[in-house]
């Protein structure tokens, strides 16, 4: 998430420039992680493993998507991939460099703080997410309301941990509510732990989020949307067209439900 490519020299944070040359550059606040996050030492254990392990949530559902789409090749999976390749880019490469906005004291991270990359994944996720299961919700799909809830999370209905693009082709209201309770209790506590850990300002927690919705809206609209109407007219598509089974480099797996389909003149 919040990488090295958005550091620059405006960005470092005073403790840093002040130990350089002196051999020892460690931060007096806690330990800087993998993937920008700051282990606090004002903090207890608790807190601090229940911060951390929401900063990795973001990477760690963008290494399931990759996978997913590495075993499937399909044009769902890859769409996921591309938003996110497209994310990373615009906020570390461009957004960043052009606010340079040093991170808040008391976070052990070099890189700039304007947005809060974590956050613009997490938001952007869970509304690519939403989108996507409120385009698929049928109210006369009754699937599995009259069960116990446990039972609904082991049907197949229940794609949500594979992607926030893995939705099956059609969702009930009830598999719709569960999906955004699940995928909600995953993401949307990201950006507040960015700000107990001071890695980022409740400004640049909230501008991440606010950006990675804009991002999600912006995707889903001007390319997921007509990709999808057009890929989903060509069930069968795939790249190249071998004799095999497995033969494609690349298939179509996007499903949509006949209502969403474009009429054929």
């Amino acid at each position: 998430a919040d990488g090295a490519a958005g550091r620059s020299a405006g960005c470092l944070p005073k403790w840093y420039t002040d130990q350089l040359g002196t051999g020892n550059t460690t931060c007096p606040y806690g330990m800087r992680l993998p993937g920008d996050i700051t282990w606090k030492n004002d903090l207890s254990w608790e807190v601090n493993i229940v911060c951390v392990m929401y900063g990795y949530v973001p990477m760690f559902v963008i290494v399931i998507a990759i996978l997913e789409f590495l075993i499937v090749r399909g044009t769902r999976e890859l769409s996921f991939v591309v938003y996110v390749a497209l994310t990373t880019f615009f906020n570390e490469v461009i957004v960043k460099n052009m606010l340079s906005q040093p991170r808040p004291s008391g976070s052990c991270c070099l890189s700039c703080g304007m947005p809060s990359s974590h956050s613009t994944f997490a938001s952007g996720f869970f509304t690519l997410m939403w989108l996507d299961a409120a385009y698929r919700v049928n109210p006369m799909d009754v699937g599995g309301e009259a069960n116990h809830w446990c039972a609904m999370i082991l049907e197949k209905e229940m794609a949500w941990i594979r992607g926030p693009l893995s939705q099956p082709v059609t969702l009930s209201n009830c598999a719709f509510v569960y999906t955004c309770i699940m995928w909600g209790t995953l993401l949307l506590p990201v950006p507040l732990t960015r700000i107990v850990l001071r890695d980022h300002t409740t400004l640049q927690a909230a501008a991440g989020a606010g950006i990675g919705i804009v991002y999600a809206f912006l995707f889903f609209y001007g390319f997921y949307e007509p990709f999808a109407k057009n890929m989903a007219r060509r069930e069968s598509w795939r790249f190249p067209q071998g004799p095999g089974k497995h033969s494609h480099v690349l298939k179509n797996t996007i499903r949509l439900p006949w209502w969403r389909q474009q009429l054929k003149p």
